[in-house]
């Protein structure tokens, strides 16, 4: 047996995870001698099958342990899995067949998509494991992983040797902070910009990373007193797109909450912004809400940028003001945005950034157009529209996370400088200069990104063109109109007429929301109980067929 584990499918492998009684030295010790018993059944006798589980949670520690392996002589392949790959023994083939290994170390496997799926379908064919791949094969596994091989592949398990290799208390604290750290260097570095989902932040569904991190989180969780780490986690958590927004946002308060009684006053402050940038999502996508989640918005925005004072930072003041000037231009607070775009522009000028300092440009122009101070409306819009010329000309040299954010800014923010530009021309009664500025923002502005400036930008076109007597292209521009005004929720039902599918807002700016109400039109018609006794009906095992 050469000293393997032995693991009973009954077990509960929950205490299998960490025991706090365990000095770091010990485990040190212990996974050196695990290390030799993997050797031990890494060199098992020519022309014979084994299969042995390398029981690891901690994505750096195997890193070590493989490189180690490597430098022991042993002459064993690597092969790290797809996470899209459903059948596993074909994949093995396929790699097998290319190199001819004398034996084969799998990684990925807690990243696979569909484990559900792979599972079973190797256990169904575990006789040709044994047949075909006559050396050690050793699949590096995390607790999740091994309770999913158990429960989905008993078969396949049977065969199964395990290696266990534990992780210290210190390594999972140092695993949960660097990645933290990571993930609030990130937001801070991007500011009011393109807001960083799990996607972005690297710690999207199955990743690698994201895997190691819960389980090091499911670790610390389980001993307590974690402060600062919890916070932390918590935060994570609220930017994970994936979840249900209300979940979301439980997250965030619930980081907010911690922060509060901390001393961390810039954490504090990005937890509060992205709390101000929850409440502007939901303000957008549920428009019945939309006056008062904004005004909670704005709460929140003013309170982070108070944080961020007091802290003084104002490097980061400067980073993500802006966003409390969007929610101020959204809801017409003009001699508050005055104040805000005025900070924002000195503070851009000063720590120079052309996307922030173009945007500050773009408030003063809007609120010069609504003081109908046209000369000062164009003139701050042609500087921003100069300033994103200037950045695009520079983008070579980005990063990807400014890169991100000047795409966001030519399909949303273009479109306010340009707006403001054809309005000054209007208003100088320059109806051609005007028709081809507004083409220009409806190009260049994505709808779903900011749907209400693109209907404004619609209804000044159709105006144009109307003026112009361009009535068949005023009247395309007005079907157009109302259509995205349908989708977004701007109008309501109206009877007969062509259904839209009801539309979130995708700003990039924005967490993504979910909308699984039934739409407005179906409830309106008085047909809401019927669709909702028909989604009850498809669910039953007894109702087989519907005919509608």
């Amino acid at each position: 047996m050469l000293g393997f584990t032995e693991f009973n499918p009954t077990y509960n492998l929950d205490i299998y995870i960490f025991m706090t009684n365990i000095q770091p030295e010990d485990i040190t010790s212990a996974n050196q001698k695990s290390l030799q018993k993997l050797l031990w059944g890494m060199r098992s006798p020519t022309n014979q099958f084994s299969l042995i589980l390398a029981r690891c949670n901690s994505i750096e520690l195997r890193k070590g342990l493989v490189q180690q392996l490597r430098g022991s002589g042993t002459n064993i392949q690597e092969l790290a899995l797809d996470p899209t790959v459903e059948k596993l023994y074909a994949a093995l083939q396929a790699e097998v067949s290319r190199i001819d290994p004398q034996g084969l170390m799998v990684c990925g496997l807690e990243s696979v998509e569909n484990l559900e799926k792979l599972l079973p379908v190797a256990n169904r064919v575990r006789e040709k494991f044994k047949q075909n791949f006559r050396f050690p094969l050793v699949f590096w596994v995390t607790d999740e992983v091994l309770r999913q091989f158990i429960r989905l592949a008993p078969d396949l398990y049977s065969w199964v040797k395990t290696v266990e290799f534990e992780v210290a208390r210190e390594d999972w604290v140092e695993v949960v902070r660097q990645a933290t750290d990571e993930v609030f260097a990130k937001v801070l570095e991007v500011g009011a910009g393109v807001y960083q989902t799990a996607v972005l932040l690297g710690l999207k569904g199955r990743s690698p990373r994201r895997v190691e991190l819960e389980s090091a989180w499911g670790t610390l969780q389980s001993l307590g007193n974690n402060g600062e780490l919890e916070a932390s986690w918590e935060f994570i958590l609220g930017r994970d797109t994936d979840l249900p927004m209300e979940m979301s946002r439980q997250h965030l308060e619930r980081s907010l909450q911690l922060w509060k009684q901390g001393e961390n006053r810039v954490r504090l402050g990005c937890t509060l912004h992205t709390l101000g940038i929850w409440w502007q999502t939901y303000a957008e996508n549920n428009r019945a809400e939309f006056d008062e989640a904004c005004d909670r918005a704005l709460d929140y925005f003013r309170d982070a940028i108070e944080v961020f004072e007091q802290a003084q930072h104002p490097e980061l003041v400067g980073r993500f003001i802006n966003g409390w000037g969007e929610v101020l231009q959204r809801v017409g607070k003009w001699d508050e945005l005055e104040g805000v775009a005025l900070r924002s522009l000195s503070l851009n000028q000063e720590y120079f950034n052309g996307l922030r300092l173009a945007r500050a440009k773009g408030f003063l122009a809007e609120i010069a157009v609504q003081k109908k101070k046209w000369i000062d409306a164009r003139r701050y819009a042609e500087e921003a529209l100069a300033l994103l010329r200037n950045e695009q000309g520079n983008s070579g040299s980005f990063s990807r996370e400014k890169r991100d954010t000047l795409n966001w800014v030519q399909g949303y923010q273009h479109g306010w400088y340009l707006f403001a530009v054809a309005r000054t021309h209007i208003a100088a009664g320059e109806r051609e200069e005007a028709i081809a500025c507004l083409q220009t923002a409806r190009d260049a502005t994505i709808s779903a990104y900011d749907p209400y400036l693109y209907i404004n930008i619609l209804d000044k076109l159709q105006e144009s063109y109307y003026h112009k007597g361009l009535y068949l292209e005023a009247f395309q521009i007005k079907l157009r109109q109302r259509e995205i005004e349908q989708q977004h929720g701007f109008r309501a039902f109206i009877g007969a007429g062509r259904l839209q599918p009801k539309q979130a807002v995708t700003n990039p700016g924005l967490a993504v929301g979910d909308r699984t109400s039934i739409t407005e039109e179906i409830t309106a018609s008085g047909r809401g109980q019927d669709v909702e006794k028909l989604v009850e009906r498809i669910g039953r095992d007894d109702c087989k067929l519907t005919v509608i």
